[in-house]
């Protein structure tokens, strides 16, 4: 089913060579029938056309006239779009389990503090080392449950040339976390209260847990306040976008791939979800995804 809204979708992505396609990407359904891939391209056409491109005519409506691209070539893609739409409709009602990734979807994330930071403990090349969506080298270890805190704290000290603390490390990871919208909790909250499973699926490690688990909203609730099941890189001993990691969440969550919505500012975490026949949602990095899930 993902693979016929992606074939529908490509004619407009090579068709129109001056407009940028909107940052949510969509291989599936989502919740509310007005964010089809259908409505949400018509209403980002809509928002970015001046008013000397949209031609009223005489019968009333209004046409949408593209720049270098033939209006009635416009009206094909329209009539898939269209499909796509009534399609998405007829999706969005088996969709009952909604997994969630963690940093730049469900709290804002900060690349940038996270290399200051590891920079400030020694860590000369932190720029090089670190990574924004899945880690590598003892970072990588860390996050597939390879190696533990200790073990990471041990490394690092070689790698900076001196002794390092547990806390320092915790410093230099918790670079990473900028804040955690309200909009963001409370679209979980609602999505669980209005019937649906809603789970955090994660590359992370303990060092960002230890925080999570505490005080993650700064009233005092820990992350699993707002999620069924927390689904972590380092416990499940895999990291997105292995295709296991995604199995073991379908399995906790008792729920198929097409009764499940995935969530992610990934594009290779986005592509094996819906390899896998799951329908998928790709916000930009930190970017509000919540009216979409409405």
């Amino acid at each position: 089913m993902a693979d016929t809204i992606n074939t529908a979708l490509l004619p407009l992505k090579s068709g129109l060579p001056n407009i940028n396609l909107p940052s949510y990407v969509f291989t599936g359904a989502s919740l509310r029938s007005n964010k089809t891939p259908f409505a949400t391209t018509l209403k980002f056409l809509r928002h970015h056309l001046s008013e000397n491109q949209k031609v009223k005519p005489p019968g009333g409506g209004i046409f949408i006239f593209l720049h270098h691209v033939y209006l009635p070539v416009f009206f094909v893609f329209l009539g898939r779009f269209k499909k796509t739409f009534y399609l998405c409709n007829s999706m969005a009602k088996t969709i009952k389990n909604i997994a969630f990734d963690l940093g730049g979807v469900v709290l804002a994330l900060s690349y940038e503090q996270a290399v200051r930071r590891f920079e400030e403990i020694g860590l000369k090349d932190a720029r090089q080392q670190l990574d924004a969506f899945e880690q590598r080298g003892i970072f990588g270890d860390l996050e597939a449950g390879r190696i533990t805190a200790e073990d990471f704290r041990r490394e690092l000290s070689k790698m900076v040339g001196r002794e390092l603390t547990l806390d320092e490390c915790f410093y230099a990871w918790h670079g990473y976390v900028d804040h955690v919208p309200q909009r963001n909790l409370e679209a979980l909250l609602s999505l669980r209260n209005r019937g649906y499973q809603v789970c955090l699926l994660s590359n992370t490690n303990p060092f960002m847990m230890q925080w999570a688990n505490k005080d993650f909203d700064g009233q005092g609730h820990p992350i699993s306040y707002y999620f069924d099941a927390l689904y972590l890189s380092f416990e499940c001993k895999v990291m997105k976008p292995r295709r296991e990691i995604f199995e073991m969440m379908l399995r906790g969550q008792q729920a198929t791939p097409e009764e499940t919505l995935f969530v992610d500012d990934g594009s290779r975490n986005v592509q094996m979800a819906a390899s896998m026949g799951m329908h998928t949602l790709c916000p930009q990095n930190n970017e509000d995804w919540t009216e979409d899930l409405e």
